[in-house]
This record gives structure tokens, sequence and C-alpha cells, in this order.
């Protein structure tokens, strides 16, 4: 993220200064000028999707941007150092990090108050929720097994952050190797077993999320699980 808001303050300076020309005017005479204008294009377009992505584009204040970026640019000793600078936006990040987390940890909350008085919704002493869709036959696995199971994975409001059904490619791993409430609940599933889980976030990544995976902080998951089959060692 650090890297695109440096990037938003080099677009927005360009911006600025050449405030007075529409892109429409901007003549491309050379191949240098052709791969300029190129890299520039790059630039604003992720700095424009990363911006949006992180729900910022109403937060910041261009024209602070820019000053900022001229200020280091311009002088030999600018307002904010390297480390200044990087510690204020660490701390901003870290600010929308928590504010992230508050707010879906409440949310999982009352989610999973809710969820746990419904109908064939069974609650273990972890706080794992579940509900078995359908039974499966032989022997469960051990921490020491490997499982291959067949899985979305999906948010609260519904979104789909994950899905071997998706990919058409079951998975294959040892019980003991993914997040608590895998480990807990896949102990729970024989072959054949078909379950919906839900997952408090303190079983699944926590705090500090899974945002390659697409998962905020303190966010509660949902899994609907077929497991295949049990490999033992």
């Amino acid at each position: 993220m650090k890297n695109w808001i440096g990037l938003l303050a080099v677009a927005a300076f360009m911006s600025a200064c050449n405030t007075q020309n529409s892109d429409k005017d901007v003549k491309l005479t050379t191949f240098e000028d052709s791969i300029s204008f190129a890299i520039g294009t790059d630039v604003g377009l992720d700095i424009k999707n990363g911006v949006k992505a992180q729900e910022m584009d109403s937060m910041l204040n261009a024209e602070l941007i820019i000053a900022g970026f001229r200020n280091a640019y311009m002088n030999d000793s600018a307002r904010f150092s390297k480390e200044d600078s990087q510690k204020i936006i660490s701390a901003f990040l870290q600010k929308k990090q928590d504010e992230m987390a508050g707010k879906n940890l409440a949310a999982g909350q009352a989610f999973l108050g809710e969820n746990q008085g419904k109908a064939g919704v069974v609650t273990t002493e972890s706080g794992l929720q579940y509900i078995v869709l359908k039974e499966g036959e032989g022997t469960a696995p051990t921490l020491a097994d490997q499982v291959m199971v067949h899985y979305t994975g999906k948010l609260l409001n519904g979104e789909v952050f994950d899905s071997s059904y998706e990919r058409n490619e079951p998975v294959t791993f040892y019980v003991r190797s993914v997040i608590p409430g895998w480990t807990e609940a896949m102990q729970l599933m024989k072959p054949g077993a078909e379950y919906k889980l839900f997952i408090p976030s303190n079983l699944a990544y926590g705090e500090q999320g899974n945002p390659r995976g697409g998962i905020e902080p303190n966010s509660v998951l949902i899994f609907d699980v077929k497991l295949i089959e049990v490999i033992k060692p």
C-alpha cells in the first residue's frame, strides 16, 4: 500500500503541473514521449484501483499530497524525513486496520450469536459452529492424517473468496496445517460427510486477516465442506 500512496503523490504532482493542458493536447512526437506517457498511464491506473480498493478516494487531500511531493522533490531538506513520513503513513494504516477489525468483530459476534440459535447449528466449546448436511462413513481423520476435500469459502456478505469447486480440483492438506477452525472441523467429519462451517475470526485469520485472500481482519468465515478422502501417513 505504501508504494501506491507514493505513486499517488507523483501522479497528483504531475497532474497539477499540467492543469492548463488537457491530456488530449499532449503531443507524443518521439518513442521516449510514448514511454513517458505509458508509464504515467500505468501508474495512474494502479493508483486509481488502489485508492478505490482501500476506500480512500474521499479521504485524501490532493493539494497537500502535491505540496508534500513538491517540498520533498524541490528542496534539499524536506519538511518530513522519509522515516517521519513512513511513521505517519504506518500510523494511519494501523488506525484504519483497527477500525476495520473492530467493525468486523462486532458484526461477527452478532452473526454468531444469532446463528447459534438456529435449527441444526451445533456450537463447540471453542466457538466453532457447524451444520451437518450429510453424515459420512468410516473413521474421522486425526492430526497426523491428510485429507482431500472440496469446499467453498464465503464472507458474511455472501462473497465467495475461494472455492475448489470453481477450480474443479479438490485440495489435499494435513489436518494440522490449516486454520484452527478447519483443524477442529476435519476431526469431526468422516469420509463422504458434508458440513457447513461457521468459523469465528479467532479460529480463522484473526486480527491480521488474510489480505491476499481478500479476508479482512476479524472476519467470520463460512465454508461448505465435503470430506472426500482421509489419507493415512
